[in-house]
């Protein structure tokens, strides 16, 4: 999984959204100015566990096995070294007494044991799983993984000649954005999405969302609006008092046995995701204005929050100076 190929589409953490984005509409801009627009789609594959076939699941691991060698730039890579908790895999064998050796063959045999030995109890019955992949097996989520990317890498290849944008996947939530600049990019453009959406392999299906100036990806709300794109944490709350609707209290009471730590663990957690998912400092400012807005109506006090911005300016990985002073700024000025 860590040497997937560019030619696909999976993501691994909500973070990776708004650098895409940036980066998609940089070069867009480039290349045609305030003259283009966004076409975006949004989805997610249904069942996506319950309804892969397992056949195909192994037999996708398998290619990817096979060409991971031309992935790694290497002539042969029958095998994989990891710690003995499983952790830190490598490619190739080792010498170090410390670290497990799995051989390729051993990999897939036990992938495709774990497909077909899943059992489950029903009415006194003991029965077994004859399709889907194990829900909680150790190797399901990658498996559902590797399946998918080897797809895409396919797909990817059907793509429109010069296409500014593509697609990026979270597990089984796809997102699409590419940018058009003419009637027949447009339409070249919606006829790709199209494939891609039903392009997963039978009986999967991609369930598509109505296109709109506002989606709705992993725990992102992304604003459409001509050439302009932008991203940043989705607060169903402050959404709610928008639209006036009632306000579901997501945050713990005060006399619910949470200590001071862990609720200055979930406000810091937040700052963090507040900044790692936004594409701009307006869309962080927005975050912020709407967190503070939930910590007030749920009586928290907000001194966490602003210790948790003023520490985030001084982060290494703040690296616009702009930022650091939008959030140093934020930290001084919260009560």
């Amino acid at each position: 999984m860590k040497s997937l190929p560019p030619g696909q589409f999976t993501i691994t953490s909500a973070a990776r959204v708004p650098t895409l984005l940036n980066a998609w509409k940089t070069a867009a801009t480039k290349k045609w100015g305030p003259n283009f627009k966004w076409v975006t789609m949004v989805g997610d594959i249904s069942n996506m566990y319950d309804e892969l076939d397992p056949v195909a699941a192994v037999k996708a691991t398998k290619a990817a096995l096979q060409e991971l060698p031309k992935w790694l730039k290497k002539r042969v890579v029958d095998r994989v070294n990891m710690t003995r908790g499983g952790n830190d895999v490598v490619a190739g064998g080792t010498d170090q007494d410390s670290r497990v050796i799995v051989d390729f063959d051993s990999l897939l045999q036990m992938c495709e044991y774990d497909c077909t030995h899943t059992y489950y109890k029903f009415r006194g019955k003991v029965n077994r799983r004859k399709f889907g992949v194990p829900m909680g097996g150790f190797m399901s989520p990658a498996m559902a993984i590797i399946t998918c990317a080897m797809v895409e890498v396919l797909l990817e290849l059907a793509a429109p000649e010069g296409m500014i944008g593509g697609c990026m996947r979270y597990m089984d939530d796809v997102f699409g954005m590419i940018a058009v600049s003419t009637e027949e990019e447009e339409l070249a453009a919606r006829a790709w999405l199209t494939r891609v959406a039903s392009g997963y392999p039978s009986p999967l299906v991609l369930n598509v969302e109505p296109e709109s100036d506002r989606l709705r990806f992993l725990e992102l709300e992304i604003l459409v609006q001509g050439c302009e794109i932008v991203c940043g944490i989705y607060n169903t709350q402050a959404e709610a008092a928008r639209q006036g609707e009632l306000m579901l209290q997501r945050l713990p009471d005060l006399g619910s046995g949470t200590s001071l730590k862990v609720r200055g663990a979930l406000v810091t957690g937040f700052v963090h995701r507040a900044f790692d998912g936004a594409s701009d400092d307006s869309m962080l400012l927005r975050a912020v204005l709407e967190y503070y807005g939930e910590l007030r109506r749920s009586s928290w006090g907000t001194g966490s929050l602003a210790q948790s911005l003023l520490r985030l300016s001084e982060c290494e990985k703040v690296k616009r100076k702009e930022t650091r002073d939008l959030l140093a700024l934020l930290g001084k000025v919260i009560p």
